[in-house]
């Protein structure tokens, strides 16, 4: 490939949370690999912006809710990891366990619960899709919330010329629109689909009916969801060029298993997905 024009760093579930230890790794410890893992790929090949797909706390959960009793990890992410990093354009969405009011998650992050960046013909929406039940009194709803449509519209409308990445912190195709299934099916501005949610690091194909579009996953730095062959800590990056673009999930270089056993992960593990244009 050329040059690259741009890099963007997509990465989600960190989930600061002084609930518990997972594999023997203390909360900071973790979080401070997520930082000096950013830095380090920074370092090599810096980043133009960064998006968070969501889930940087366990604000909202079902076994304890430390925001109800009015202790914040997500404040906690945001005042001690988040300074660490480059002064980037950013966003962060909201996950399924940070069902914050507008208000207060724009106070917490410093966005709105969705929004864009746009990066010369490059747009990237960032989408809410558990935008419904803000601001339980305890415990989060989970509840799928079907895409946005009219913001979606009046973005691509602002930006008709450019290519489209859409970024979630879920997408469930089975509980979608049919516009947004529509949307995807016709609109070749739309290149690619970044999410978080399932801890995972792999590409789902979309398939022909969707012009065989995939979501890349974007992994975590928090906790296995069950399956250790595809949920190894690390991030995703996009690089963007003249010609393309492409997405590789990047690992640490050591990763710590259940039980606490450190070990080196092979290059093979890691999921690339290119784009042409």
């Amino acid at each position: 490939m050329n040059k690259p024009s741009y890099r963007i760093l997509l990465t989600s579930d960190m989930h600061c949370t002084d609930l518990m230890t997972w594999y023997g790794v203390s909360d900071e410890s973790r979080l401070q690999a997520w930082v000096d893992t950013v830095l380090a790929e920074h370092v090599k090949q810096p980043f133009d912006a960064m998006i968070i797909a969501g889930d940087i706390s366990l604000d909202y959960h079902a076994e304890r809710t430390p925001y109800d009793k009015g202790h914040s990890t997500g404040l906690i992410f945001m005042q001690k990891f988040m300074p660490q990093l480059p002064a980037l354009p950013h966003f962060i969405l909201a996950g399924n366990h940070e069902q914050f009011s507008h208000e207060d998650w724009s106070a917490l992050v410093g966005n709105a619960r969705q929004g864009e960046i746009t990066l010369g013909k490059d747009t990237f929406l960032c989408l809410d899709n558990f935008r419904e039940d803000l601001g339980p009194v305890y415990d989060s709803s989970d509840k799928y919330s079907p895409m946005d449509m009219d913001f979606i519209r009046k973005a691509m409308a602002a930006h008709p010329n450019n290519r489209f990445w859409l970024v979630s912190h879920y997408f469930d195709m089975t509980k979608e629109s049919d516009a947004f299934r529509a949307l995807l099916a016709a609109d070749t501005r739309i290149k690619g689909l970044f999410m978080g949610h399932t801890h995972l690091n792999t590409l789902i194909p979309l398939g022909k009916a969707y012009q065989d579009l995939v979501i890349a996953q974007t992994g975590n730095f928090s906790y296995t969801c069950g399956d250790l062959t595809r949920d190894f800590w690390g991030l995703r990056d996009l690089v963007i060029t003249e010609d393309g673009a492409s997405s590789r999930y990047i690992l640490p270089e050591s990763h710590i298993f259940p039980g606490g056993q450190e070990t080196v992960i092979p290059a093979a593990v890691r999921d690339e997905i290119e784009y042409r244009w």
